[in-house]
């Protein structure tokens, strides 16, 4: 299984690459899954994946529920000049405490990248301390006494539930255990 994976994900790796490089014109067909199989020597069950780590990377998509063809916006960047970019944005306060990060939609389009892009760098502030997301509400910015940079002890794992906050005061204490600030535990307890 473990030679299975390693191939599909080289394979997948050079079909992207072929893709971001042009290779590939956005809207044209992709490989059928057999002409992978031929042209690579793989079985029925690596070519799917290969598909689908494609899919995934939002490089390829479904056309009339059995082929693929290349996205349009198949030239997928990475997420981190995303990040940088709103990082420096709320460190400048072009985007104040508490106050909503751009949208996935707004991030699409300002940076012209993917959908996927754009999620994967809201879920990047997010893991990295910079923004927070209340659920069904938004994304928002740490305020600045909260920001990564000022915590000695780093970010807990997993996500803060912060769905039934009570006003900023709790909100902001729910953060700061979060994100490893040693007085908000004395301040909950």
């Amino acid at each position: 299984m473990d030679e299975t994976r390693a191939r599909y994900k080289e394979i997948a790796k050079t079909l992207a690459s072929q893709i971001k490089s042009g290779d590939f014109a956005p809207g044209a067909p992709f490989l059928h899954q057999w002409e992978l199989m031929r042209n690579y020597r793989i079985d029925s069950s690596t070519a799917a994946l290969v598909c689908m780590e494609l899919k995934k990377q939002g490089l390829i998509r479904h056309w009339n529920g059995r082929a693929y063809i290349v996205n349009l916006h198949a030239k997928a960047r990475d997420a981190a000049p995303i990040v940088a970019a709103i990082i420096e944005k709320i460190q400048s306060g072009a985007i104040g405490p508490h106050q909503r990060v751009p949208s996935l939609t707004i991030v699409q389009k300002e940076y012209s990248t993917t959908i996927w892009t754009a999620r994967r760098a809201i879920n990047a502030l997010i893991e990295s301390g910079w923004a927070y997301r209340i659920p069904y509400r938004g994304t928002f910015s740490v305020p600045e006494h909260l920001w990564p940079a000022k915590s000695t002890y780093g970010i807990s794992p997993g996500k803060p539930d912060l769905s039934d906050c009570h006003g900023i005061a709790d909100l902001e204490n729910r953060l700061a255990v979060h994100l490893g600030f040693p007085e908000a535990h004395e301040r909950r307890s």
